[in-house]
């Protein structure tokens, strides 16, 4: 952390693709501890790691539901905070969730189509 109490910017970090069982476990995890700590009632992994297709950029991309106060980026801060992971996580209110699904072009209309609940 910075001195004014910020969480300094993440690094990205490569994934060894021979590691994805064991990088899945450890999303796994890291979903029970969202589910105690956040209260999140959904959490869908997409992309790259539940497709199967996961190379050296991949990142891990989560939809998580919960009922957090704040706007996106400190919702997103909070699961970012609970990881050393490279996760991507897009956090919304079960209503925003709601609204989005209906909204073919959406990235939580995708993840319901192509992604793995957790």
């Amino acid at each position: 952390m910075s001195e004014d109490g910020d969480r300094e910017r993440r690094v990205i970090r490569n994934v060894d693709p021979l590691r994805r069982e064991e990088i899945l476990a450890r999303v796994r995890e890291l979903a029970g501890r969202m589910r105690r700590e956040l209260g999140a009632e959904r959490i869908i992994l997409y992309g790259s790691f539940a497709g199967g297709w996961v190379h050296e950029g991949s990142d891990i991309d989560l939809v998580v539901v919960a009922r957090l106060a704040g706007k996106m980026p400190a919702r997103i801060e909070k699961v970012l905070a609970m990881t050393d992971l490279p996760v991507e996580p897009l956090v919304y209110t079960p209503e925003e969730f709601e609204r989005l699904r209906a909204e073919p072009s959406s990235i939580v209309a995708e993840a319901l189509k192509t992604g793995v609940d957790l």
